[in-house]
């Protein structure tokens, strides 16, 4: 629960500026490995966005969810695919 819960404030965070372009959260195919639990969140960003300002947008997301009295035992990832 309280992971579902980081997620989805991640994604409202996100969603203020990415909208529609913001996927999930959702449980991935295989929602828990070796003992914890993972979400993913996929943001699409268009071909010709500034990286730096989204990887900004994002990381000021990410600070508004781990600095939440709630989720302090919540780790966050980021992987980047750029297709």
């Amino acid at each position: 629960a309280q992971l579902r819960r980081a997620a989805n404030l991640l994604a409202v965070e996100l969603r203020k500026q990415f909208g529609r372009r913001v996927l999930g959260p959702a449980a991935p195919p295989i929602d828990r490995v070796r003992g914890e639990w993972r979400m993913v969140l996929v943001v699409k960003v268009e071909s010709g966005a500034s990286v730096a300002e989204a990887r900004g947008t994002l990381g000021n997301a990410l600070n508004i969810v781990t600095q939440h009295a709630d989720f302090k035992g919540v780790r966050i990832f980021c992987h980047v695919d750029p297709q």
